[in-house]
């Protein structure tokens, strides 16, 4: 028998298969299965060569293999290969040499499986590793000694301490708010009666779709709570249709999935379900429920959670009063913190102590300001809040990028940005925090802004604040910007005095020229943003008047008539030739102000000498690649 019949008739039937709960996929005990997951590759029973690592006696590891010429005979079917079990290093390397001349596809899953067994060895530390922290390093260097760990934050462990002394250096030390697990969310002890305020309008009644009363009837039978909480009660009270809504509950995920699973719902993103939010989907309509939580344990980037069914510490766990805001399904506001003053007076507040709410999450810091520029309507800041900002600022340093550059995003577009940013840079001096340039052109930005608004792209009003394209590269390491968004940035501010001067002209060639080589140009580059719109952020961010603006949206492209086809009609040979007769000829079609037909155009297929236009870079370079004249 094959072992691909084989294989077919015990994948699914065997002694050996384990079956985890709430796990899709099977496991296998068998002796021969490196991995212990079931699958053909790994299969210690159908593959003729197969490998195993294990201990004998005295914790002695062996590694055994099959021997295939020798299936008949058991004695003699196995080859075993004691390993040392003191040196880690040289047990790795006999097994690396032997299974990669032996079966080359196991060798570096038998090396982990070795470290694993070895390490189960180790006997287990019953104190502590002493700590020596940047700071003690810091003061190491300077002084030439050695000093006693434990008497500064941000710890690391004495032993790489002592290997990176030699090379600390005094202008690299900078200090960082701590990203330890010591940041305990204050406990409440005080219980809050909340304010209840009624709310009856339009955008709540739009609401009630059908799938929101199917959700409603569902939790009241079961005799769980549901509330709308956070931002879409925010939008409420302002008068706002909330674009999404979000749910809060009483119920525990498992209370959830059992609830849904019995109503014959279906589920969406169970990977969320740690986190206490379960996604339903309800007459084609997302539902996303939330376990009430709070925070146990925060490291300045995200929180260990614990379910509970008190609203007023899951309202307590969140950020800004204006986003602690539960609404009930009859219409009734629950205000534990005073949300509802604060969304009528315009204000932002955190909930509780502000420096405690920054250090169990320092993206607040950028939560705080973008909804300070939704909401607030002057440019006054409680000093209070600006100087927690300014003390734990340095936390953004170790908030992931991409966090970072999400909610940058939407204060450089959304309301009053350019008072807003003038607050992060001038007073709060985020300039590092954030990768922008410590002589950011703030002028420049308001200028943008005030033109165009949102219409502008989040990277054309980061570029207004630029002046070189070193400097986009310098926030593209911070932000970890996409494709498109560093070429718009690097676009916008490497032309813009192009730009600028084609303005000042009334250059309209100019900018149909720029479309037509982004767009047109044969082997032009494809982005997901097309050359048009890259070319209208580039005018938006050199201030084109709105006329010229919407003259520049509604010019027509022209098409360049000749491809590859017809190329190949008159015998031109496929590969560089071709498209270095494409670019001469697109060069003649570009100097005609794109009026040549095909036809004439073709009749310049010879003009020019080929070898003497450089191709276009594709893929690896060729030795000897010079271009040939096409056969006549």
């Amino acid at each position: 028998m094959s072992a691909d019949i084989a294989w077919q008739v015990i994948r699914n039937n065997s002694a050996f298969l384990v079956k985890r709960k709430n796990i899709d996929k099977a496991f296998s005990t068998e002796r021969f299965n490196l991995t212990k997951t079931n699958s053909r590759r790994y299969n210690g029973l159908v593959n003729n060569k197969a490998v195993a690592v294990e201990f004998v006696k005295r914790g002695v590891p062996q590694l055994v293999l099959k021997r295939s010429r020798e299936q008949s005979k058991p004695a003699s079917s196995l080859g075993v290969k004691p390993l040392n079990k003191t040196n880690g290093r040289r047990a790795r390397v006999t097994v690396q040499k032997i299974v990669s001349g032996y079966r080359p596809s196991l060798a570096m899953v038998a090396q982990r499986k070795v470290s694993q067994l070895l390490r189960s060895l180790r006997p287990k530390r019953t104190t502590p590793h002493s700590k020596i922290t940047a700071e003690e390093l810091y003061f190491c260097r300077k002084t030439g000694r050695f000093c006693s760990p434990g008497l500064f934050s941000l710890q690391l462990p004495f032993r790489t301490g002592r290997r990176l002394l030699s090379t600390f250096s005094t202008s690299d030390y900078q200090p960082v708010i701590k990203q330890s697990k010591r940041i305990v969310p204050v406990p409440m002890n005080q219980i809050i009666e909340p304010r209840r305020q009624k709310l009856d309008n339009p955008d709540f009644h739009a609401l009630f779709t059908s799938g929101f009363e199917k959700l409603r009837a569902l939790f009241d039978d079961s005799g769980f709570e549901i509330r709308i909480a956070g931002g879409a009660v925010r939008d409420l009270l302002m008068g706002i249709r909330p674009a999404d809504v979000d749910f809060a509950s009483t119920a525990t995920p498992t209370d959830m999935k059992e609830l849904f699973e019995k109503s014959a719902i279906r589920m969406l993103h169970k990977r969320g379900e740690e986190h206490g939010t379960i996604t339903c989907r309800i007459d084609d309509e997302n539902f996303e429920i939330t376990t009430l939580r709070v925070d146990k344990v925060c490291d300045g980037r995200r929180a260990e959670v614990e379910f509970t069914t008190e609203w007023q510490l899951d309202a307590n766990r969140r950020d800004l009063t204006v986003n602690s805001l539960f609404l009930g399904l009859d219409g009734t506001v629950i205000d534990f913190f005073g949300g509802i003053d604060d969304i009528a007076a315009k204000r932002i507040r955190f909930v509780g102590d502000a420096e405690q709410r920054i250090q169990e999450d320092y993206l607040r810091i950028l939560r705080y300001f973008r909804f300070f520029g939704r909401i607030a309507d002057t440019n006054e800041h409680d000093p209070a809040t600006i100087e927690a900002i300014k003390k734990n600022r340095d936390g953004l340093l170790g908030v992931s990028p991409e966090r970072i550059w999400t909610e940058l995003k939407r204060i450089v577009v959304g309301r009053r940005a350019p008072d807003v940013l003038d607050s992060m840079l001038s007073i709060c001096e985020l300039h590092p925090h954030l990768g922008l340039p410590p002589n950011a052109d703030l002028q420049r930005f308001r200028r943008v802004y005030d033109a165009y608004g949102t219409q502008v792209e989040p990277m054309t009003m980061v570029a207004t604040l630029c002046e070189s394209p070193e400097q986009i590269a310098d926030f593209h390491a911070k932000t970890k910007l996409s494709n498109v968004e560093r070429i718009v940035g690097e676009m916008v501010v490497g032309e813009r005095k192009a730009a600028e001067e084609a303005i000042a002209g009334g250059d309209d060639d100019w900018w149909h020229d720029r479309i037509v080589e982004l767009d047109i140009r044969p082997g032009h580059e494809t982005t997901k943003m097309s050359g048009r719109d890259r070319v209208l952020q580039l005018a938006m961010g050199a201030l084109m008047d709105e006329k010229q603006l919407e003259a520049l949206r509604a010019w027509q492209l022209p098409v360049f008539p000749v491809k590859g086809t017809d190329l190949m009609a008159v015998n031109v040979g496929a590969g560089p030739v071709m498209r270095a007769t494409l670019q001469h000829l697109y060069q003649i079609w570009l100097k005609s102000r794109f009026t040549m037909a095909k036809d004439e155009l073709l009749g310049h297929v010879d003009d020019a000498e080929l070898k003497e236009i450089a191709p276009e870079n594709r893929g690896k370079k060729r030795k000897n690649s010079t271009l040939h004249h096409r056969p006549q």
